[in-house]
């Protein structure tokens, strides 16, 4: 099985893939964030537990200390709370304004929080300091972060693997069948209606994919029916139309053999000619499956060999050079009729004066301009200058012309060793 490659346009299985992608970032993203937001509040909630903590139990021990003046427990006591988490430094101020602290020296970008440390004698309330703690919050932060690192990671490899799960799945089950289908319709095309398609997958279950493939083979089974029906019909019609044109044919025939004018005779022959022409063209179509298009090789060689027998003309009289084309049926009949005339009128003008008449007939695609090319050339006396000039013609050539025009093509007459005539008529 041939696979193209696809943009995400083109492909279901491309666009779940980067659907299933964009979902677990999101996923990832809303997770992080929710995570972070709930770490940062334990962390503060664990703070405020400290802080309540000091207040309950350092404090008063600072309190008393500086009531007893006994800098060392006092200086112990900082230490102490000097070591809790997030707590940068320490400072305690007695009423005479002599400061001890503990922890960092610098106390730029910290938190400070403030405590005035009263001393209750016997209901008197006396100030004997002041306690202040500096908390450093980028320490939270960063706490937090530490802690998300895992957490990201974590959420990261299972949604990975989740999502790897779902896209080997979602392949497996539904692209790779499908994808298959189209390529096994596109390699059979109509010449395989008669054909059943199938999925490309290992087990065969009746679900939705099934259901689609019997609805496209019953399309596929009916349109062959219909086409095969339609080809008997056309093949029947062209057969028909073939019998009746050999049937004026033979009139035509029987008429030129029963008038004593040679004029009429040779115009009778030249209109029995004409529409033999047609007729062949049609016995092509009927004996063909392609009612569509006319191979122009095999009905120019038809044309020269029975013009050569009605002419008498020795073999080898005519060259033929055509390429193995096709053109479309209703073509085919323009130039039918437009070598039928030319070759018509160069056996009866084109006879040299010395020596026999020889007409060479070259008819090919002309890749650039997407046409036609006709040239029919033969080694006999030329044309008249009225015929190049168009002032004077003759009824096969004004067939010839009006044929050209209906077929937006273009007519070139001249003469080079003899007559040559050049036609181009584009295919579209």
């Amino acid at each position: 099985m041939k696979y193209r490659i696809l943009n995400w346009r083109q492909s279901i299985g491309l666009r779940f893939s980067l659907a299933v992608l964009v979902l677990v970032f999101s996923v990832t993203l809303v997770f992080t964030l929710v995570e972070s937001t709930l770490s940062y509040r334990r962390e503060v909630h664990r703070l405020n537990q400290e802080l309540l903590q000091i207040r309950q139990s350092h404090i008063p021990s600072l309190v008393f200390s500086l009531w007893l003046t006994d800098r060392v427990l006092l200086q112990v006591q900082i230490d102490a709370i000097a070591r809790f988490p997030y707590v940068s430094r320490v400072e305690v101020e007695d009423d005479e304004g002599r400061i001890l602290f503990s922890g960092s020296t610098e106390t730029s970008g910290l938190q400070s929080i403030s405590e005035v440390l009263v001393y209750d004698h016997r209901g008197i309330q006396m100030v004997v300091g002041e306690l202040r703690i500096f908390l450093a919050q980028k320490d939270i932060r960063q706490e937090v972060f530490r802690g998300l690192v895992p957490a990201i990671v974590g959420h990261l490899l299972i949604m990975f693997t989740v999502s790897a799960a779902v896209l080997v799945l979602f392949r497996r089950q539904i692209a790779n069948p499908v994808g298959g289908l189209v390529m096994d319709l596109h390699d059979k095309g109509r010449g395989g209606l008669e054909v059943p398609i199938r999925l490309s997958r290992s087990v065969e279950y009746p679900d939705e994919l099934s259901e689609l493939v019997q609805a496209i083979n019953s399309l596929r089974s009916n349109l062959h029916a219909y086409l095969k029906e339609r080809d008997l019909l056309v093949a029947e019609i062209h057969h028909r139309i073939k019998n009746d044109m050999g049937f004026v044919t033979a009139l035509l025939s029987l008429q030129a053999e029963q008038s004593d004018s040679p004029d009429v005779k040779q115009a009778v022959q030249e209109a029995s000619q004409r529409v033999s022409v047609m007729a062949r063209i049609y016995e092509r179509l009927y004996g063909d499956d392609n009612f569509l298009e006319v191979a122009i090789r095999r009905l120019a060689t038809q044309m020269v060999e029975d013009l050569q027998q009605l002419s008498a003309l020795p073999p080898g009289s005519i060259g033929l050079g055509v390429e193995d084309l096709r053109v479309p049926t209703r073509l085919s009949v323009g130039i039918g009729i437009i070598l039928n005339e030319l070759l018509t009128n160069a056996i009866k003008y084109g006879t040299p004066t010395t020596g026999g008449l020889h007409i060479d007939v070259g008819i090919c695609m002309d890749m650039p301009s997407a046409a036609i090319e006709m040239k029919i050339a033969d080694n006999g006396p030329g044309m008249h200058e009225d015929v190049i000039n168009g002032n004077r013609r003759g009824y096969g050539l004004t067939i010839v012309n009006a044929l050209v025009e209906q077929h937006h093509g273009t007519l070139v007459l001249e003469n080079n060793n003899g007559s040559v005539v050049v036609i181009n008529i584009p295919v579209s």
